[in-house]
C-alpha cells in the first residue's frame, strides 16, 4: 500500500511529470502541484475538460 500512496503523492507526481511527462493524475492535489504552465495542469486540470470525460 505504501507504493500506491507514493505513486499518488503530489511530490512524486510533480517530479515524474516534470522530468519525463506523465499521464494525468486522479489526485487533484498532485495536478495542482505541477508548474502552472504544465500541460496536465492547464488542460487536464480545467474543470470543463474534466466534465467531458
Amino acid at each position: 500500500m505504501a507504493f500506491i500512496d507514493w505513486m499518488l503523492a503530489p511530490e512524486f507526481y510533480a517530479e515524474w511529470n516534470t522530468r519525463v511527462g506523465a499521464p494525468v493524475s486522479a489526485n487533484v492535489q498532485a495536478v495542482e502541484a505541477l508548474p502552472e504552465d504544465a500541460f496536465n495542469r492547464r488542460v487536464m486540470g480545467d474543470p470543463e475538460v474534466a466534465e467531458r470525460g
